[in-house]
């Protein structure tokens, strides 16, 4: 009983930070409302998520906006940009570059276009188990 209680206390910490992380965003939703609504206006300890994509989905235009965060010069055609900057992201975000700032800026780039990440040791796929992220 203890864990139990442990367990879901230390998750409601871990919605608490990622819904600030996505602070503004209208991408809130409880189970029975298929309304989304912005995340600062949810109460957590309620149930809720939130909707979120899969850096697998990147956009081309999101992948250009994050070759012109780290000055990539890249050609766009035949999606050679977005292949590239799928590869390279991965590559930024676990740790094979050292620009933080930049990873940084990256990072709240694409979670302002919805996109989900890892938070500290606990994975999307995780979050998504645990109940804070939906992927669409």
């Amino acid at each position: 009983m203890i864990e139990i209680k442990y367990k879901k206390s230390k998750t409601l910490k871990i919605k608490e930070i990622i819904f600030a992380s996505y602070y503004g965003q209208k991408i809130a939703m409880f189970p029975d409302d298929k309304r989304k609504h912005l995340t600062h206006e949810v109460n957590t300890n309620i149930e809720c998520f939130l909707v979120v994509k899969s850096l697998s989905k990147i956009t081309e235009k999101d992948t250009i906006e994050v070759a012109k965060i780290f000055g990539w010069n890249l050609d766009v055609e035949n999606n050679q940009l977005l292949k590239y900057g799928i590869t390279e992201l991965s590559k930024l975000l676990n740790g094979k570059q050292t620009n933080f700032v930049k990873i940084n800026w990256c990072i709240q780039y694409l979670k302002s276009k919805g996109y989900a990440f890892d938070y500290m040791n606990y994975s999307v796929k995780d979050l998504v188990e645990l109940g804070i992220y939906k992927l669409i």
